[in-house]
């Protein structure tokens, strides 16, 4: 990295108004250094929360049995509609 850096560093040395420059290179590697270091906080907050809440969800138990669906009605033979079952309609006042 340092190989790298060097000949970079030369250049912008003999350049006109390089204070300029480097105050601008330093403000937005500050800026890139806070907003990384949030994120990295916002993450590792998150997670807690999430191992914080993690045992309160209740998960099913083996000896439940899984909830009992309604069997597929049979198919139509060919020329027949299918018949559509509609649940009763709530009649006014009961």
């Amino acid at each position: 990295m340092k190989r790298l850096l060097n000949p970079i560093l030369f250049l912008m040395a003999n350049m006109p108004e390089v204070d300029k420059s480097m105050d601008l290179i330093m403000s937005f590697l500050q800026a890139t250094t806070e907003s990384v270091k949030n994120i990295k906080n916002g993450i590792e907050s998150f997670h807690a929360n999430v191992l914080k809440m993690a045992p309160t969800v209740t998960k099913p138990k083996p000896s439940q049995a899984p909830p009992a669906q309604e069997p597929s009605p049979e198919p139509a033979e060919a020329g027949e509609e299918p018949v559509i079952q509609l649940p009763p309609a709530e009649q006014p006042g009961n």
